[in-house]
Order: structure tokens, then C-alpha cells, then sequence
């Protein structure tokens, strides 16, 4: 089968001598014969890339020069515009190329049997060596990342969720089928919503494992934190659905894995009652995640919190306030419970114990819904703060926080009904006060 032209395409901001090394390792890594085309478009830089560009004489390169900066989507726009390839290779100004990362990439797309639409390679960072891509994943706490593991060595290639397009080959049928890159993204999230839309065509997302390059990462374009988290919220409000299913599967996989993998990712302990149904927990988990991500967006663009006012959504069972001892006395089993919370930071409950807890040690527990739960021993002292980072909640209803107090003996086993001998002084849910109950 003869090769397809293939048409690279390398959208360059400013960073010159790393441009140059670029080119050169990618001239030098291309196999002999490969018909190929370099498309080289500077996004208006300000040092001497435009300088350098119109030094370059050869009949397998073409220049673009945008008149101002356009960005990473608009950027590649520019380049497929002029491509004459049936495979564009995109590719970033902060790579080093070395023989041999092309052919495997190239061999995994033509494979027509793995129908694949988009193919990635496994990039390790310049600075330390250390892996830094090897295909996109959805993680326990619902951030899209990168995979920094090594894909088993006797696997020629790994079925991926999605790719980074810092390098990246599509087939170009495939590219204009899914229209190219969404423009609305500014520098971060194009390619992974490309692969989304290329997987929703039917076509296949993949990581060529013996294919490796080095990645001087995020050079290019550096990172703007507020536009990552405007471009994040803009591809959850396309693709939410699929980041969800995603995130459900890893979590029935850790659910598979028992209490100890799900440890590392919550505060406390999942709950029996939770743990009996793994899909529905995997279900409750990933929207409570998603719902933590999306809370976290409006806090750092400065959005109106939807949680302020919460006392006004507060309501108590088996609290009742001693004003001689300035506090809420409790039975067991007393609970706060909120209208309208659909994600919190976090969860503390304060006051003091009645007696010396060095002397007569007293567990409290924290339970939320039927879902999650935590407890701590109050060995020293009289005071008391103790609570839940991230609580898992449920959506739709009030989400109850039910308290507990035990008396426990040396070896953590629990005795008697602990709660008439701890007083509640107030509640704090993402950084409010409530001591009116």
C-alpha cells in the first residue's frame, strides 16, 4: 500500500530556538521516501520566529504568517487550510523527534480493522525523562488527565478515552467529518473535545506505545488558570454525559478494588449500605464529583456561590440548646440536614465534651446520608472540631449529617451512648458559621 501524503502541521508562538530544534529532529526523524508536506504557521510572535521562517527555503514547506495571534484551534485552522495530505500530523513547537516515533503512529491509523479516527504517542517531559502522556483519562475526582504511566511494553497500542494535541495524527476525512477544533476553546481543551467528537462518529482514539517523542510541556502556550477553568466548564457543558460515564467506570472499579482504593480519593469510609449496590454507588459518587468540579469553577471565577445563605436551609433533628452551658445538648442519632446542597468543601462540627476525654475516651462519628462516614477519638482535653472534606451528596433531596458519640475502651471498641456527654456549639459548611440550629 503506498503511503498517504502526510500533512504536518505545526502552529509556532514565539520561542524560536526551540522551534528550530523542532524542525530539525522532525526533518531528520521522517523515514526515507515518506511523502510529506511541513506547514509551519506563526501565531504573530514577538521574538524572531518571523525572522527565522523566511529563511527557510524548501519545497516541502509552506509559511503562515497570522497577522495577529489567533490561537491554538484557529492557529491549526490555518495550517489544514493549505494541507494537501490525506493524514495531518499535528504537532507542537516544543517536541524533539527521533527516528522512528512516526511509522508505528502511521501503521495504527491506516489499520482500517482498529478504525481509528485519531492516534496519539507516548511523550515524556525534556526536563526529567518522566512520562508525561501516554493518552487522556477521566481520574477518580472527574479531572480530565493525562496518563503518565508506561502502556505495557508487548502491547503495540492502547485503546484511549482521548490524546493530547501537542502530537497527534487524524485522518483528514476524519478531521472535516467532525468539523476541526471547536474555536470556542482558547488554548486547552480543543483536543479533547475533537476526540469526543470523533468517537461519537463511531471511530477509535489510540496511543501508539512504541512511539516516543519529548515534550517541552506546556511551552507553547504556557497555562492561564482562570481560561483552563473557562475552558474545562465549556467542555463539561458539551460533554458531561460521557466525562460521567467514564467516571462511573473508574469508580466501579475501585468499588471492585475494596475500602482501601477508595480511601486515597475520600474522607473517611463509604458506608456498608453504599458498598452493597456498586452501581449506584459508582452512580451517587461520580455525580457528587462532578458536582465538586463544577462548585470549584464558580468559586475561582468569582461567581456568585450558590451555597451562601445556607442557614436559611437548615434544619435539625435531636438538638435542643442549653443556654446555661451555651451549647446544644443531643441524643444519639441527631442530624443537620440542608435543602438545595448540591456540593460543599466542607463539613465541621464543633463544641466541647462535658468530661475530660483523656480520662473517659469518646468517639464521634459523622455519617452523610447513607453514603459516607468518618469518626474520630477525642482523647485529650474538653474541645472538639472535627468533620468531612468533600462530602459525598446526593442530589435532589436534603442531604442529612447525622452525629454519633460513643464511649470506647483502650482498644477503640465501642461501649456506651456517648452523646449526653458532648455539647454542639456550632456547625461550619464551606466556611459558614451556623450557631443558630
Amino acid at each position: 500500500m503506498m503511503s498517504p501524503i502526510v500533512s504536518f502541521i505545526v502552529p509556532l508562538f514565539n520561542h524560536v530556538e526551540h522551534s528550530k530544534a523542532m524542525l530539525a529532529s522532525l526533518q531528520a526523524s521522517l523515514p526515507p521516501g515518506l511523502m510529506h508536506e511541513i506547514i509551519l504557521v506563526d501565531d504573530a510572535s514577538t521574538d524572531g520566529t518571523c525572522d527565522w521562517l523566511q529563511t527557510l527555503c524548501s519545497a516541502s514547506m509552506r509559511v503562515v504568517l497570522n497577522p495577529m495571534n489567533v490561537g491554538f484551534a484557529r492557529a491549526n485552522h490555518a495550517g489544514v487550510a493549505l494541507a494537501t495530505g490525506d493524514v495531518l500530523a499535528l504537532v507542537n513547537n516544543d517536541l524533539i523527534f527521533s527516528p522512528g516515533w512516526l511509522e508505528p503512529m502511521l501503521a495504527l491509523l491506516q489499520n482500517r480493522q482498529l478504525g481509528a479516527g485519531v492516534v496519539g504517542n507516548v511523550q515524556t517531559r525534556v526536563v526529567d525523562g518522566a512520562v508525561d502522556h501516554a493518552g487522556v483519562q477521566v481520574d477518580a475526582l472527574g479531572h480530565v488527565t493525562h496518563v503518565q504511566a508506561l502502556p505495557h511494553a508487548a502491547t503495540a497500542y492502547s485503546h484511549v478515552f482521548a490524546v493530547t494535541g501537542a502530537c497527534l495524527l487524524v485522518r483528514r476525512d476524519v478531521f472535516e467529518a467532525a468539523g476541526g477544533f471547536d474555536e470556542g476553546f482558547v488554548n486547552g481543551c480543543e483536543d479533547i473535545d475533537l476526540c469526543f467528537r470523533v468517537r461519537a462518529s463511531g471511530n477509535s482514539i489510540y496511543v501508539a506505545n512504541t512511539s516516543c517523542i519529548q515534550h517541552h510541556v506546556s511551552l507553547s502556550r504556557g497555562t492561564e488558570s482562570l481560561q483552563n477553568v473557562r475552558n474545562s466548564r465549556y467542555l463539561f457543558s458539551r460533554w458531561r454525559k460521557t466525562i460521567k460515564q467514564e467516571l462511573m467506570a473508574v469508580w466501579r472499579k475501585l468499588l471492585q478494588s475494596g475500602p482501601k482504593a477508595c480511601a486515597e480519593w475520600i474522607s473517611g469510609e463509604l458506608t456498608p449500605a453504599l458498598l452493597a449496590t456498586p452501581h449506584s454507588a459508582a452512580m451517587v459518587i461520580a455525580e457528587a464529583m462532578l458536582q465538586r468540579e463544577e462548585h470549584s469553577w464558580i468559586h475561582q471565577l468569582g461567581e456568585p456561590d450558590p451555597n451562601d445563605g445556607l442557614a436559611q436551609h437548615c434544619s435539625t433533628m435531636g438538638l435542643n440548646y442549653t443556654h446555661a452551658l451555651e451549647g446544644y445538648a443531643w441524643r444519639q442519632g441527631a442530624s443537620v440536614a440542608f435543602e438545595g446542597l448540591r456540593s460543599a468543601r466542607n463539613f465541621y462540627v464543633a463544641g466541647r465534651s462535658l468530661l475530660d476525654c483523656a480520662k473517659s475516651p469518646i468517639a464521634i462519628s459523622i455519617r452523610v446520608n447513607a453514603v459516607q462516614q468518618k469518626t474520630w477519638l477525642l482523647a485529650e482535653g474538653f474541645n472538639f472540631n472535627v468533620g468531612i472534606a468533600y462530602p459525598i451528596l446526593l442530589q435532589g433531596q436534603a442531604n442529612r449529617f447525622y452525629f454519633e458519640a460513643h464511649f470506647v475502651d483502650a482498644q477503640g471498641v465501642r461501649l456506651a451512648d456517648a452523646s449526653a456527654a458532648l455539647l454542639i456549639t456550632h456547625v461550619v459548611v464551606d466556611d459558614q458559621v451556623l450557631a443558630d440550629l
